[in-house]
């Protein structure tokens, strides 16, 4: 393998190592795998027998129990209220719909009586203009009226007198007529005297006409008169308008009081239990967290995973999760949110530490931090009901995040690679093992055995998942019984050692 690779093998062992719990089950599989795989303690070949085993590759470290159902019970709107009652206490089981608290609203009360008052004068206001308005209206409508009467009687007279003057002229004419006809001279005294009549009579029929088309004028002008002029009309109705515009802004007011009384009873959405009330009767309410009201039938793990690692956590994947209450029980989790944006802290409280084997600390989790790497919220729920499980707890999660089930596995610095990229394994050859077990057996000497022999072979290998300590190989060569080399590498180096190599600095 190339020294990158050989780097980050040797980190991932160095970081299960200085965590004290993985140091002492390192230790059991130091123990087990040295006294049952290891043929010969006198041999330069360090080996172990190639077994299949469960690779999983997964994101580990810490988080706290918390509820998913949850509410922090409290109002923003309603801050700088008198807190009258609270109606529960720390450790109280709620339903849905429980009365937590209750907020005195008697300054609301009185605030939006003043504004009904405000809502009322204005509406008298406006219902005395109209009044006023119709009043006017009514009024000009009965002088119109009135006018109209009066006129239309001195119509009918002016008519009369009309056609009186007419019929005085048609007889004035009509005797002039006769008179010339009978033989009359027109120039005669008696003629031009009926003619001064007549004359006399024209001119009282032009008095008469000009009176009657005079009062039908009027008359007409009575009629088409309108009872309000458009300016009363626009007066009223922008007058109107200012006032609907305060009655609707002060009604806003009162809807807004209106909701703030009724949300000066809080109560809980959820059911659950009281774990915090951060207030007392008579205090000031500032509109924060009144009470908080968690539920504890249905937990669920809250963690943190640095932005190195968020990338391969997708919702749905598997978890395993253990906390101290629950001793070495093995809680299965589901990943339920990621959330899509960095949290903000400073700290991550998961990180890859490759993978776990069912050999290899499978069930053991240990935790990183970085102080300059964005974080992000990762929630996980817990599969079952455990009657051990509180609140608050702290959780060693692992989030799997690949798997490989029943696979040929080896150490991770038995996997060699070659200048081509290519991967391969030395296992002891079929004379090897012979001469090992004749070795074991007491039936011959080192000498004797192993002088003339080839030890080893390369077997090509592809390598799949790593785990913490393991690594995932397939070959169209493996077959049970095989023996690995194991570089010493891989089992002599001491922890002082292994932390050298990485520097004093690092965080564990």
């Amino acid at each position: 393998m190339n020294e990158g690779n050989f780097f980050k093998r040797h980190k991932k062992f160095i970081i299960i190592l200085v965590v004290a719990v993985l140091i002492a089950a390192a230790v059991l599989i130091y123990v087990k795998h040295g006294s049952s795989s290891e043929t010969s303690t006198e041999s330069s070949l360090n080996v172990q027998e190639i077994e299949k085993r469960t690779i999983v590759q997964s994101i580990s470290g810490t988080g706290t129990v918390v509820s998913v159902d949850s509410e922090e019970v409290g109002e923003k709107d309603v801050s700088g209220q008198e807190i009258l009652t609270i109606d529960v206490a720390e450790g109280d089981e709620v339903i849905a719909g429980a009365t937590i608290a209750t907020l005195d609203t008697s300054d609301l009360e009185e605030e939006k009586a003043d504004l009904q008052e405000q809502i009322a004068e204005l509406q008298q206001d406006k219902a005395e203009r109209h009044t006023d308005y119709d009043e006017s209206v009514a009024d000009a409508e009965t002088t119109k009226q009135e006018n109209i009467s009066e006129t239309k009687a001195s119509l009918d007279s002016a008519k009369s007198d009309l056609a009186q003057a007419e019929a005085d002229l048609a007889q004035a004419q009509a005797t002039y007529d006769e008179y010339i006809a009978a033989g009359g001279s027109a120039s005669s005294a008696e003629a031009s005297q009926m003619q001064s009549v007549i004359e006399q009579k024209k001119a009282n029929v032009t008095t008469k006409q000009s009176r009657v088309d005079s009062l039908e004028s009027q008359l007409k002008t009575y009629e088409e008169t309108e009872t309000s002029t458009q300016e009363q009309k626009d007066a009223l109705s922008d007058f109107d308008s200012t006032t609907d515009d305060s009655i609707s802004a002060l009604q806003e007011q009162i809807d807004d009081i209106n909701d703030r009384i009724s949300k000066s009873v809080l109560t809980t959405s959820v059911p659950g239990t009281v774990t915090a009330i951060n207030y007392d009767v008579g205090d000031t309410y500032n509109g924060g967290t009144l009470a908080l009201i968690e539920g504890v039938d249905v937990l669920q793990v809250e963690a943190y995973v640095d932005e190195y690692d968020i990338a391969d956590v997708e919702k749905g994947m598997e978890a395993v999760l253990k906390t101290d209450s629950t001793r070495e029980e093995e809680l299965p989790g589901t990943v339920t949110f990621v959330s899509p944006k960095a949290s903000g802290s400073a700290s991550a409280d998961l990180s890859v530490l490759s993978s776990l084997s069912d050999t290899d600390m499978s069930s053991l989790t240990g935790g990183l931090s970085s102080s300059d790497s964005a974080t992000y919220l990762v929630r996980i729920s817990i599969d079952g009901l455990y009657d051990r499980l509180r609140l608050g707890m702290n959780a060693r999660v692992s989030i799997i995040i690949d798997k490989a089930e029943d696979v040929w596995s080896v150490p991770y610095e038995a996997v060699l690679e070659r200048e081509d990229g290519s991967y391969y394994i030395e296992v002891l050859t079929e004379e090897a093992l012979a001469a090992r077990e004749a070795l074991e057996e007491g039936t011959a000497s080192d000498d004797e055995e192993l002088s003339d022999i080839d030890e080893v072979r390369e077997i090509d290998v592809t390598v799949g998942i790593e785990g913490t300590y393991y690594t995932q190989i397939t070959s169209d060569e493996l077959t049970e019984g095989m023996y690995v080399v194991v570089p010493d590498s891989a089992t002599e180096e001491s922890v002082d050692d292994l932390l050298n190599m990485i520097g004093a600095g690092t965080g564990v």
